[in-house]
């Protein structure tokens, strides 16, 4: 407990087998710190103050047996190709207030099937998440601004994608297959559709503020009405109908 720093290639291709706990008082990972290490878990306890800020380029890399990474608030940053390579790797808990994803962080880890990314997140680097297995919904948080190149490509069985951000102003070249779903708030929807997902399958964010004050009105109705509402907008979604939709406001008298 009274470590606070591990340096560049401290560990690297050490035969540490089964769980790593870092402690709080751990300040900075280095370079290369655990790379080809045989750990099959790894958790960073949280600090009073979250004291460390990043995890070092080549951190995990190529840990092959490695299966969860516990990341605890305070991380800010996850650096390149980190846990890049790590083909066995199913659960990765990213903490609230993480800034951002560098480069090839998760490239090919390919028994990765779930992830949640976390409100607070702005940047998610090239090559990412590529050939990893994400499958089913993958939602983007409403405070991301950018996603590099091949983020999310070859990933395992992408069903549709959730995009909260209105505040998006890069997206680099084939994020991901152009052909899943790719839903987007009202407020968004022209400008993103004519401009940094113009290649992609844009369709209207069902839930979102994108037909008027209708939605709003949700809230205030029993189940069964609100899932008469939301059957019809999804209905509109289909038919392309832009987000003024005004023949679809609720009021009170109306429900």
């Amino acid at each position: 407990d009274t470590i606070t720093s591990i340096g560049e290639f401290a560990f690297t291709s050490c035969g540490i087998i089964g769980s790593l706990t870092i402690p709080s008082t751990v300040t900075n990972i280095g370079e290369y710190a655990f790379n080809y290490c045989t750990l099959t878990s790894v958790t960073l306890l949280k600090g009073q103050e979250g004291l460390i800020k990043n995890i070092g380029r080549y951190a995990f890399l190529q840990c092959s047996n490695l299966q969860s990474v516990s990341l605890p608030e305070g991380v800010q940053s996850i650096g390149f190709e980190a846990f890049s390579s790590c083909p066995n790797l199913q659960s990765v808990s990213l903490p609230e207030g993480l800034q951002s994803i560098g480069n090839s962080t998760f490239f090919g880890c390919s028994d990765l099937q779930s992830v949640s990314l976390p409100e607070g997140l702005q940047s998610i680097g090239e090559n990412a998440f590529r050939t990893s297995g994400i499958t089913g919904t993958l939602t983007i948080p409403s405070t991301m601004t950018s996603i590099g190149k091949n983020a999310f490509i070859n990933t395992g069985e992408l069903n549709e994608i959730l995009v909260y951000s209105d505040n998006m102003t890069t997206i680099g070249e084939g994020v991901w297959s152009n052909s899943i779903p790719t839903y987007v708030t009202g407020k968004s929807f022209d400008k993103y559709r004519s401009g940094i997902f113009q290649n992609y399958n844009v369709k209207l964010l069902p839930g979102a503020d994108n037909l008027g004050d209708a939605i709003k009105n949700l809230a205030n109705l029993s189940d069964a009405q609100a899932n008469a509402v939301k059957s019809f907008l999804k209905v509109l979604n289909t038919m392309g109908t832009k987000q003024e939709g005004p023949a679809v406001v609720v009021t009170k008298g109306e429900q």
